[in-house]
């Protein structure tokens, strides 16, 4: 597989580890965590998957669960965090603004 190529690439969870891709679209976060598998192992599964992302994420999910209730908390206060970070730099060190986002 090249993995260079500009086209769809459909992998599992462990197979992405150590690549990186401009969007990562990871569907089905209600079926996880799977039955065989520990909470913390499909956490730090899914964890490595979503750092594959280099522009995009999406993640999706059709059925809530205890899983996906913890996941869209920690995305949301990561998300907080990034956006506090950026408003405390409203200034850059020759005094311009810095556009909020």
């Amino acid at each position: 597989m090249n993995l260079d190529e500009r086209s769809i690439k459909l992998i599992t969870m462990h197979f992405s580890k150590g690549l990186e891709f401009p969007i990562v679209f990871i569907s089905g976060l209600g079926y996880l965590p799977h039955q065989d598998s520990q909470l913390q192992q499909e956490a730090r599964l899914l964890y490595v998957e979503m750092t594959r992302a280099t522009d995009r994420l999406t993640l999706t999910y059709h059925r809530a669960s205890d899983f996906v209730t913890k996941v869209v908390s920690s995305v949301e206060q990561v998300l907080k965090i990034a956006v506090v970070g950026l408003n405390m730099r409203k200034t850059n060190h020759y005094g311009s603004s810095v556009p909020k986002l």
